[in-house]
């Protein structure tokens, strides 16, 4: 730059720019560094960080007051943090089952962010020092309503802490007291409702800022308008740019105290280490840098000055700070005036005119194009006046600017560019980061310039971006810069159409070219196929282990760790896929990579495999190891494992207090497994008092969440009267419920009843064949059960088919709880029990010596072999 200024001619006092108005004359030496900031200022932003907020407005409640503007302030508060290039979640009137699926969705999207954001408007109440945010189907009835229909607050923030580097809270939720009882259970104890309004005190950890629409205690206002006075406040000051977020918030604050009379004071409580913008100085428009252009003595031309580029919202302004000496720059025949604000567009149409210049001269046009922020960005042009037609590189007519031919064949190229994106389709996988759109190159016509190509409109979820900044809709952009363009879907948007809509330019006074090019997002098979449930480095619902396709998902998943070695998730879901291909070692070999890289679910599957002697010895203490350090890292199933350890006393000292205060905290994160276990410890009085209504409270919870083992529960209690008044018929359909979706031990149930009689005719058939599935399905006392049906027969087969369940039934028992099956495996003959080992024997293809080793072990060994075969379901070891 500094030798294209050098080589500019020299003539004297020609150099000096023209006054118009506040225009003022500048010396070589001032436009020699004027020149030098007009570059700095052009250079490319810098990328910018990655930002995700989850954004909950509850108004209408099934049984608490309703209130009037949370529904609103989430679309006012999505679109501007949108517009601060934040990946955004939103949920309105959220009960509590689509309340977790949004906080899941939330904690996955975290994983590498750097600031996540939740902002909620709604009720919320304080209890015991700790704040509850609450769903819409909530009623605050019972004392167990805090517990299972409320969130923790606090809960939420923890998992922001562990994976985001900033974390940013806002609650406009203290607008009165719902409760509707007195008391209510907090872990082991039952608390009392105190008089108190408003939300508590948050300590934050170190990189936090949590935001009150109100102080601690106090109440916060609807407002007369569609927002409340917060939000109002909030939104009408975010986009401020370069105003730091504590600066920020203390304007807000000030105008709710003056918007509310001084009744509602905003708060927050802030350690964070760095500064936080919702809009950061490197957003300004990007500029073409210092353009030489050579004007024949006496001619008109076309300076061709290339329009501004911008990552953000357009509507970009430009106005002339300095005018050429000698000469007249005209837009659209007419001078142009000093300082007058133009659209940037006007760029493109600029045109010198050197009537009665003298060659030689040199002046400079000097230009600033500001944005809506108010940002702005400076650009020059040196133009040179010579003695000879000298064509401007680029331009077609040196009198105005390109004939009509040159701009047919332009329109042309853009047409034909038009309809190759519009044609164009998208398939982006979700959870791999950016990944390039895959836009047509765009190859401008020989000596033209780039045409520049706005985004009308993007994708409402998921992330635009250019060389990783984030692009927004009313972006404008280079032509050649789509093939670089990338998109990051968000998670959860699978199966959903999205679309980007760019406009693209032609001949002057001819409305631009649409493209609308289709965008959708997919979920790669691996995901699909081995995906865990609940594990908040993935992507989807998930699958248990026994709906795996082996072949299928090794297939997948080794295609995903190919293609994808940087997601460690795929590297986790390969390891699901070979224990369910019965690939052991290769498996443990996944699991510990993966963990080692930082899967925080493999680190439970680890543990798992220790504790059901899967490819290892079973080891209590190193799998408690590994559910610890799962723990402490927020994994769902870690913290349900390592709270049942710490409950129970399982391989390390017991504590209920805190494996019960972790089984509720698994609980709350939608883990069913721990609603099951608590729904057990209440409902029979497992090392605590017992609290059946607390108990069935739980299994309902699960139930909700259509888990089979919940049903299950359900049926139980119901079959037996336990919590619930007595009801056969429920039951039935409970254990129907849970049996039809995999549950094994909901056959067994079944079988009971046609066994009895209960509810339905006595059948043993039928016994039998519900019998025969639970065992099938790995339960223990299904196989018992079917054993016991044939051992009053007499018949030598009857015995050996009692010998084969009963048998099975001990291999299955991996709780040694099942003793009575151990008991009438010994008192059957050998002969029986002989034969029911030739019969284990030719299904796994192997010889039977009947003299090697203890029968009964033998007998057991095959089995689980045979079993073991025909289910691919090895973890259940």
């Amino acid at each position: 730059m500094i030798a294209s200024i050098l080589s500019l001619p020299f003539a004297g006092s020609s150099w000096c720019p023209r006054r118009s108005g506040p225009v003022r004359f500048v010396t070589f030496l001032g436009a020699f560094l004027f020149v030098l900031a007009a570059g700095v200022l052009a250079l490319p932003a810098q990328a910018d960080t990655r930002r995700v907020a989850l954004v909950i407005g509850n108004a209408r409640y099934d049984t608490l007051p309703a209130l009037k503007n949370p529904a609103n302030e989430v679309e006012e508060v999505t679109t501007t943090l949108r517009r601060a290039g934040f990946d955004v979640i939103a949920g309105i009137d959220q009960d509590r089952l689509a309340l977790e699926e949004s906080i899941k969705r939330f904690f996955r999207s975290l994983n590498g962010a750097d600031v996540g954001l939740f902002y909620y408007s709604g009720h919320a109440v304080q209890l015991s020092g700790r704040n509850y945010v609450v769903p819409t189907d909530a009623t605050l009835s019972t004392a167990y309503d805090v517990e299972i229909q409320t969130v923790d607050l606090e809960a939420i923030l923890d998992q922001m802490r562990r994976t985001a580097k900033t974390q940013i809270v806002f609650l406009d939720a203290c607008r009165n007291n719902p409760f509707r009882a007195e008391r209510y259970w907090v872990a082991e104890k039952l608390r009392p409702v105190e008089q108190r309004q408003g939300l508590a005190d948050i300590r934050p950890g170190i990189g936090t800022l949590i935001s009150f629409s109100t102080e601690p205690g106090n109440v916060s206002y609807d407002g007369e308008g569609p927002l409340s006075p917060f939000t109002q406040a909030f939104t009408s000051r975010a986009l401020t740019p370069n105003q730091e977020i504590r600066s920020l918030l203390t304007d807000v604050r000030r105008d709710v105290i003056k918007a509310t009379g001084g009744r509602q004071v905003p708060w927050e409580n802030s350690s964070l280490t760095d500064p936080f913008y919702f809009i950061s100085r490197d957003v300004a428009p990007v500029v073409a840098p210092m353009q030489h252009v050579q004007v024949a003595a006496g001619s008109t031309i076309r300076v061709g000055i290339p329009e501004p580029q911008t990552y953000q919202e357009a509507d970009l302004k430009v106005s002339f700070d300095l005018l050429p000496e000698q000469g007249r720059i005209l837009l659209d025949g007419v001078p142009v005036a000093a300082a007058e604000p133009y659209p940037a567009s006007a760029l493109g149409r600029i045109v010198y005119r050197s009537e009665g210049v003298a060659p030689g001269f040199v002046g400079i046009l000097g230009y600033t194009v500001s944005n809506r922020f108010e940002q702005s960005s400076r650009g020059l042009v040196a133009l040179t006046v010579t003695d000879a037609t000298v064509a401007q590189a680029g331009a077609r007519d040196t009198k105005t600017g390109p004939t009509r031919s040159a701009e047919a064949e332009d329109g042309a190229v853009m047409e034909r560019f038009a309809k190759r994106l519009a044609a164009h389709k998208a398939r982006v996988p979700i959870g791999v980061g950016p990944v390039p759109l895959g836009f047509p190159a765009f190859e401008a016509p020989a000596g033209a310039g780039e045409p520049i190509v706005s985004v009308d409109a993007i994708p409402p979820k998921g992330v635009l971006r250019l060389d990783g900044k984030t692009v927004l809709a009313g972006a404008r952009i280079g032509a050649s810069s789509l093939a670089r363009l990338a998109y990051e879907p968000q998670i959860g948007t699978q199966a959903q159409a999205f679309s980007l809509t760019l406009g693209l330019p032609r001949a002057a006074g001819r409305a631009p070219l649409v493209a609308k090019v289709a965008v959708e997002p997919v979920l790669h098979a691996c995901d699909v196929l081995a995906g865990e449930p609940l594990d908040l480095a993935g992507v989807t619902a998930g699958v248990l282990p026994n709906e795996i396709d082996g072949p299928k998902a090794l297939a997948a998943c080794n295609e995903a760790r190919r293609d994808y070695p940087q997601v460690t998730r795929f590297l986790y879901q390969l390891g699901r896929a070979q224990l369910a291909s019965r690939e052991r070692d290769a498996a443990w070999a996944s699991f510990e990579e993966s963990a080692a890289r930082g899967h925080v679910r493999a680190l439970y599957q680890l543990g798992y495999l220790y504790t059901v002697n899967a490819g290892r010895p079973m080891d209590r203490a190193r799998a408690n190891d590994y559910y610890k350090r799962g723990a402490d890292l927020g994994d769902p199933y870690s913290v349900y494992n390592y709270g049942r350890a710490l409950f129970y006393g399982r391989g390390l000292p017991q504590d209920v207090p805190g494996g019960l205060a972790m089984l509720l905290r698994a609980a709350e994160m939608g883990h069913t497994y721990a609603m099951n276990e608590l729904g057990a410890i209440f409902l029979y009085g497992r090392n605590i008092s017992p609290d059946e209504g607390r108990g069935v409270a739980f299994y309902r919870a699960g139930a909700a969440r259509k888990d089979i083992y919940s049903f299950n529960n359900l049926g139980l209690a119901y079959l037996g009267g336990t919590g619930v008044p007595k009801d056969p018929k429920r039951a039935y359909d409970f254990f129907t419920a849970a049996a039809k979706d995999g549950h094994p031990a909901a056959p067994y149930n079944i079988g009971r009843m046609y066994r009895d009689g209960i509810f339905v005719k006595r059948d043993a058939a039928a016994a039998a064949r519900w019998f025969e599935q639970a065992a099938e399905r790995g339960d223990t006392w299904g196989a018992s059960a079917r054993g016991e049906l044939v051992l009053a027969k007499p018949t030598p087969r009857d015995r050996q088919i009692a010998a084969q369940f009963f048998a099975l039934a001990v291999a299955l028992d991996r709780t040694n709880g099942n003793t009575a099956a151990r008991e009438r495996l010994t008192q059957l003959p050998a002969e029986a029990k002989t034969a029911a080992a030739r019969e284990f024997a030719r299904q796994l293809g192997r010889s039977f010596d009947a003299g090697g080793g203890a029968l009964d072990d033998t007998l057991v060994a095959l089995a689980r072999d045979a079993w073991q075969q025909r289910n691919p379901r090895v973890d259940l070891f």
